[in-house]
């Protein structure tokens, strides 16, 4: 196999991946909001949303340091009503 062939072979895989993480994630995520509402947090702190592991590297993948983005990350939250906290 060459170089380009693996390159090839290593993007459909992405690909299929983000297909497979994306078809879970509104269940697994409003499941993760259920179980972040039980956390009690010290006064003054607030949990403004929640999203797992893989969510998270998704969204990196697709877009380098949009984590570290707060107006992705907001716009991210707003769009996503199962990423809010209410």
């Amino acid at each position: 196999m060459s170089d380009e062939e693996l390159a090839h072979h290593m993007a459909k895989q992405n690909d299929q991946a983000v297909i497979r993480e994306k078809a879970t994630y509104k269940e697994r995520s409003r499941r993760i909001r259920k179980e972040a509402e039980n956390i009690k947090l010290p006064k003054g702190m607030k949990v403004q949303g929640v999203y797992d592991a893989r969510t998270y590297f998704r969204h990196e993948a697709e877009n380098p340091g949009c984590t570290s983005d707060e107006s992705y990350m907001r716009d991210l939250r707003r769009d996503n009503e199962e990423m809010r906290m209410k």
